[in-house]
C-alpha cells in the first residue's frame, strides 16, 4: 500500500489535486486517498454510461493507436499543400472541414455527446483512408491534425501526446481553434 508515499509527495510538492484514470482498483485507490484528505478528480479509464451523465468519451489507448498508425508514411509536419487532390483526398478534407463545424457548433450549444459522436465519425474516416499519392498523404495529414486539435478540449492530454507524434514541437495549447474552410461546406467541391 502506496497510500502514505502519495499522500507525502501531494503535500510535499503543495499539489492541488490528482487525477485518478483507471478501473475499479484505481477507483478504490482514489477513494482511499479522498479520505486521506487529497483533492482527487477520478474518472474510470471508459465512461460507457457507467457514470451518471456521461454518455461516452474516446478511449485514450483506441485513440493513441489509431492515430499512430495513421501517422506512419503521412508527409512531415509544415509540408507545402499539394496543388490537387485526387476524388477521395477531397472528401476527407469535406469530412474534416465540415467536422470543425458542426463540432463547433456542438460546443456552442452544450452538445458534447454530439461533439464526441463526430470525433468517432472522423476518426472512423481517417481510419478507412488508404492514400496513395502525394494528396491524399497531405489530406489524410490535415485531417488528423484537425481532429486532434478538435480532441484538445475534451482530452487534452491525448491531443498533446498525438500532436507530438505529429512532429510539432510547440505545445498545441498555443494553437487557435481551427476554422473551417467554407469551400468545402458546400454540397459539391
Amino acid at each position: 500500500d502506496m497510500t502514505d508515499v502519495i499522500v507525502a509527495n501531494y503535500r510535499e510538492n503543495r499539489l492541488d489535486a490528482l487525477v485518478c484514470l483507471g478501473g475499479n482498483g484505481t477507483q478504490k485507490n482514489a477513494l482511499r486517498l479522498a479520505e486521506k484528505g487529497i483533492n482527487i478528480v477520478s474518472l474510470p479509464k471508459t465512461i460507457d454510461n457507467d457514470v451518471y451523465g456521461t454518455d461516452t468519451t474516446f478511449c485514450f489507448d483506441t485513440a493513441l493507436g489509431i492515430a499512430t498508425e495513421a501517422i506512419a508514411g503521412l508527409p512531415p509536419a509544415g509540408a507545402t499543400r499539394p496543388a490537387e487532390f485526387p476524388a477521395a483526398a477531397l472528401e476527407l478534407r469535406r469530412a474534416a472541414h465540415k467536422t470543425i463545424a458542426g463540432l463547433s457548433a456542438d460546443i456552442e450549444a452544450f452538445h458534447f455527446n454530439k461533439a464526441v459522436a463526430r470525433l468517432y465519425e472522423l476518426a472512423s474516416t481517417i481510419d478507412q483512408a488508404k492514400p496513395a499519392d502525394d494528396g491524399a498523404r497531405w489530406a489524410k495529414r490535415e485531417a488528423l491534425e484537425i481532429f486532434v486539435r478538435l480532441t484538445g478540449p475534451m482530452t487534452p492530454h491525448l491531443a498533446e501526446e498525438l500532436w507530438q507524434r505529429l512532429g510539432h514541437a510547440e505545445s498545441l495549447a498555443y494553437h487557435a481553434w481551427p476554422v473551417a474552410d467554407p469551400a468545402f461546406l458546400k454540397a459539391d467541391v
